[in-house]
Parts: structure tokens; sequence; C-alpha cells
């Protein structure tokens, strides 16, 4: 089959998708959600249908998941959205339409935002913070959100060395500081430790959580520890250096804590759906 009769088959599923779409379901919907779909359609798919009649397919099928969640909220429910957040929200989702987990986040935010039940704790801010996070920051905001946790238990692994000086047991050194995560909190998904210590750099800098790097005194925390500090991917980690050069060489951890700020967890319950 060549490129040209690809483009035209192509082209005939994306019309029959956007009749489905438009047709019975929408047609019937009127008001605010019918003024929502005019505009994606005009405005945010136009340019896009020009690149590729696959990208009608996409914007199409995404108008269509929209509409369903949309109608599991119960209409007693439903409100008019915020201009200042469907607005740049629907434009945003332009260039995220690839990225399942980010428009995921885009479509709970509009959700959201037609919903009287959870409106007040959207904030056009959010539109921006997605812009600036990637799919596997979206997968760890939704890893720790998910463990119901406020705070939860952190570690930094490290190589510890004691040292003798004059006679002095001198301690806190430490090698191969770069082959460790400097935050672990656990597996996420099929993230490196890397990548969600990096993720939470990230969502910290945005404002979502904060990192503290200090011991947490909470009781229930003290298994946590253990588990994280007993973690067979930080064991392997350790177990793969080079340490013969250092006796007494062994694996340490620092403690510490993660939480959601007040704007964080409002973030994180208008864009993520259980």
């Amino acid at each position: 089959m060549d490129n040209k009769t690809e483009d035209k088959i192509t082209q005939k599923i994306a019309e029959k998708i956007y009749d489905d779409t438009a047709s019975p379901a929408l047609q019937e919907v009127g008001g605010f959600f019918a003024a929502i779909t005019g505009f994606f359609n005009h405005v945010v798919a136009a340019p896009l249908h020009r690149l590729n009649a696959k990208f009608k397919i996409k914007t199409e099928a995404y108008i269509r998941n929209l509409y369903e969640e949309y109608q599991k909220i119960p209409e007693n429910h439903r409100q008019e959205p915020s201009i200042n957040i469907i607005g740049p929200t629907l434009e945003a989702l332009k260039y995220e339409l690839d990225e399942e987990e980010l428009s995921e986040m885009f479509t709970n935010l509009l959700l959201s935002s037609m919903d009287d039940r959870i409106e007040s704790k959207c904030h056009p801010a959010y539109v921006k913070i997605i812009t600036q996070m990637n799919a596997k920051d979206a997968i760890v905001l939704k890893g720790i959100f998910q463990r119901r946790n406020a705070p939860f238990a952190m570690v930094k692994p490290k190589c510890a060395i004691d040292l003798n000086y004059q006679g002095k047991k001198l301690s806190g050194y430490h090698i191969h500081t770069d082959k460790f995560p400097e935050l672990y909190i656990g597996d996420i998904g099929n993230l490196t430790p890397f990548e969600i210590s990096k993720s939470l750099y990230n969502l910290n800098r945005l404002g979502i959580i904060e990192i503290n790097k200090t011991f947490a005194l909470r009781n229930d925390f003290f298994d946590i520890y253990k588990q994280l500090i007993e973690s067979d991917t930080i064991k392997n980690i350790y177990s793969q250096l080079d340490t013969t050069s250092f006796p007494g060489c062994r694996l340490d951890f620092d403690k510490g804590s993660i939480h959601f700020t007040e704007f964080g967890r409002d973030f994180a319950e208008s864009v993520i759906k259980d």
C-alpha cells in the first residue's frame, strides 16, 4: 500500500470518527460543551489536521473521550468552566496531544473546571505547570499522590567511609556520590530511581511538593525507612561499585521526607483522577 492510498484510508476513518463524534451525541449537548468542541476543532485541531490526516483521528477521538468523561459528572454538578482555564488548556493540548500522561492531566483539569465540587481548587497557573512537566514527572506525581501519605518518607543513599587521622576516627566522608539517586522514595512504574529523583526536584521547583532533607520524627516512618534502606534497587547499585580502595566503606543513608504543599495538593486533586 502506497502512502497516498494509506492517507486516503486514514482520511476516511478520520471523517467517520468526526461524524460519529459530532452527530448524535455532541449535537444534543449544546451550550458550553458545544462551544468547547467548536473551539477545539477550529482553533486547536485545525492546524494539526492540515499537517496529517492521522492527527484528525487523534483530535476527534480526544473530544469523544472528553465528552464521555464529562458525562460522568452528575448533571446537578456541571458548570460552565472559567475561560482563563479552558482557553489556555485547549491551546496547550495542541503540543501535548501525543503525550498520553500530559494530555490526561489537561483533560482532568478541564473536567475539574466543569465540576462545581472541585472547581474551587482549579487555578489558571496549573496550565503552565503541566507544560513544564514531562511524562515522567506526571507518572511520579501520580505515584506519590496515590500513596496518600502526608508527608512520606525519603532517603538519600550514599557510600560512607571512616578515616583515622592522628588517632582519631573521622566519619562522614562519602565516595561515589554520583552513583546514587539524590532522593529515593521507592519504585514508581518502570522509571529508574534516577528519573524519579530528578522528577521530584522538578515537582519541588514547581511548588507542588517540598523536600525536607532532615529526619522526620514520625513513628509510622520507621518501617518505611527500613524498607527503603533494605531496597534491592539500592543494594544492587552499591554492589556494582568498586570500594576495594576504601576499607570500611559501607552503604549509608540520610533520612528525610517529602510533602505536598497546599497549592500542590489542590493541583494534584485537579489533574489526577483515581
